[in-house]
């Protein structure tokens, strides 16, 4: 053999090499492509369409307490972490000048009556003039301020006296002691009923026209996240909170059969609350990712006989926050590519 005859089988050989090489390339390329396309099963089971809120707790019995006049604080007879009855004398002003006022006002009806009273038999037999019936009314308008002044004075009295309109928890006491001097617009005890708690929500204007009242619902705690609480809504705002930078709507959650007789719930205590709004048993359903959109119809891609990628128009029903319903167009088990 000659030596360009074998120069010549040497670049037939070598063609062949490079063409099963480039073959080859090509093929494990194309699989590849395919390997790395996302794809997913249609799978067959229950949805849950969810809202989540977030709040705090709040309550419903919460009093701050004021005398209703100026005075010297005499009496305080509670200490932060009290519990104390609807009613309980809390605290008492000084009340020697209100009672030496009283006396006084008590010794000036005393005289305006006997003043009344000696007009009147002073004309009791004699004809009534114009000038005595004047002289008449005039005492009898004196003893009706009698009466008066002497009311007021009872109820300054009265208002020395400072009791808890509610039961509860003594939670602040404002360092109050006998002996201070206070305005009535000092705060001299505040005080919550641990019962009347609740949670409070706010939801915008697209997530409470999902939400009614009497709906039931988890609340998790933040202080307390292996816990679930149930919760009934009590009741929703129908108009919005106006110290909100958005339109929100305040909603309040009162807790079924949790008692808080041990104080572990606490006013301010911050959480979430799921709500289901609704939920179906038994249905196909694929990630709301793989389902498309064009003209008013709704597909997906599957795989044809040749490995390529085509449309499959579905029809869709509920819709979740991940997932989607399929009603029609795929069978449990079928892979869609993204």
């Amino acid at each position: 053999m000659s030596a360009i005859t074998r120069h010549k089988y040497k670049i037939i050989i070598a063609i062949i090499v490079v063409l099963g090489v480039f073959f080859y390339l090509q093929r494990n390329q194309k699989n590849s492509s395919v390997e790395k396309v996302k794809n997913t099963h249609v799978k067959q089971g229950s949805l849950k369409e969810t809202l989540i809120l977030s709040g705090e707790i709040k309550s419903r019995e919460h009093t701050k307490l004021h005398f209703q006049t100026s005075g010297r604080v005499s009496t305080f007879n509670i200490s932060e972490g009290d519990v104390v009855d609807k009613n309980q004398l809390i605290a008492t002003l000084d009340q020697r000048e209100l009672k030496k006022n009283l006396q006084k006002e008590l010794n000036d009806f005393m005289k305006s009556r006997w003043d009344f009273d000696q007009e009147k038999d002073d004309i009791k037999d004699r004809a009534v003039t114009t000038a005595m019936q004047r002289i008449v009314d005039k005492s009898q308008f004196d003893l009706n301020n009698a009466v008066v002044d002497v009311e007021l004075k009872n109820l300054s009295l009265e208002f020395s006296t400072l009791r808890s309109p509610i039961s509860g928890i003594v939670v602040d006491t404002h360092n109050i002691t006998p002996g201070m001097n206070i305005i009535a617009t000092d705060v001299v005890a505040e005080i919550i009923n641990p019962d009347s708690l609740y949670f409070d929500l706010t939801a915008d204007q697209t997530e409470v026209t999902k939400l009614k009242k009497g709906m039931t619902g988890e609340l998790v705690l933040d202080a307390y996240q292996d816990k679930k609480i149930s919760g009934t809504i009590n009741s929703i705002s129908f108009t919005p909170k106006t110290d909100e930078s958005g339109t929100v709507y305040g909603i309040e959650l009162n807790f079924n059969n949790s008692s808080n007789q041990d104080q572990r719930y606490r006013i301010g205590m911050t959480g979430d609350v799921e709500f289901i709004l609704q939920e179906k048993q038994n249905v196909l359903y694929v990630p709301v990712e793989y389902v498309h959109e064009e003209k008013g119809e709704k597909f997906v891609f599957i795989l044809d006989g040749k490995g390529q990628k085509i449309k499959r128009i579905v029809s869709t029903g509920m819709e979740t926050d991940t997932d989607i319903e399929i009603l029609q167009g795929l069978n449990v088990g079928q892979v869609i590519y993204d």
